[in-house]
């Protein structure tokens, strides 16, 4: 396996449990209804979207964006959120062996650099894929099949981590093997992935 990648919010760090607090937070406070869990590994304008029905041109939208961007700059700085276990190790080694990695998020590319580069994880990455670079963020396969472009590989030459059903559906309609690294989401609601692992260590002998 030459390429492995890597989703971001809830697979490499603990943000996902933070942006759904964040979100329904920020809604409540701003008069807007609540979000449920699946829905957090979409991209924000396709939330927006599903949650008011309107265009990310709704000047509201611009107001919630920032409301939940101050609000997870507090959930930062208060430590809320770091790598997931073994995440750091098991990068350290990858790299050893050659395997080039890339980070392909539905988050914006302003916040991929600033909590990678914060969490100092963002030089492990050769290239951060976000939902700014491409037409659909997940479930469609977009992001991942853009990855792929970018460094010119097949989807037999990569490898897929991802921690919900949007992602796995994301990964798997580009045509790349995907592995559930299992944390918010259960190993139930992530069943339809090609592996299931509980510990990160275990994708080692998958890249041999």
């Amino acid at each position: 396996m030459k390429y492995v990648f890597w989703d971001m919010d809830g697979t490499l760090i603990t943000s996902e449990a933070s942006y759904f607090e964040a979100i329904n937070l920020c809604n409540t406070e701003l008069g807007f209804p609540p979000i449920e869990k699946q829905h957090v590994p979409l991209g924000l304008p396709e939330l927006w979207g599903k949650m008011m029905g309107t265009a990310t041109t709704d000047p509201q939208y611009a107001r919630w964006l920032n409301h939940i961007d101050q609000t997870m700059l507090v959930f930062m700085q208060e430590g809320k959120i770091t790598p997931r276990p073994h995440i750091v190790e098991t990068l350290e080694v990858l790299q050893q062996q050659s395997v080039q990695h890339l980070c392909v998020t539905n988050s914006s590319t302003i916040w991929a650099n600033r909590l990678l580069g914060d969490l100092k994880l963002r030089d492990f990455f050769t290239h951060v894929i976000t939902r700014d670079d491409v037409p659909k963020g997940k479930p469609h396969p977009d992001p991942y099949l853009h990855a792929l472009k970018r460094v010119g590989a097949t989807p037999d030459e990569a490898l897929v981590i991802e921690d919900s059903p949007v992602g796995i559906q994301a990964g798997q309609a580009a045509g790349i093997k995907v592995v559930a690294f299992i944390g918010e989401f259960s190993k139930e609601e992530c069943q339809a992935a090609d592996v299931i692992v509980t510990d990160i260590r275990e994708i080692m002998p998958l890249l041999g």
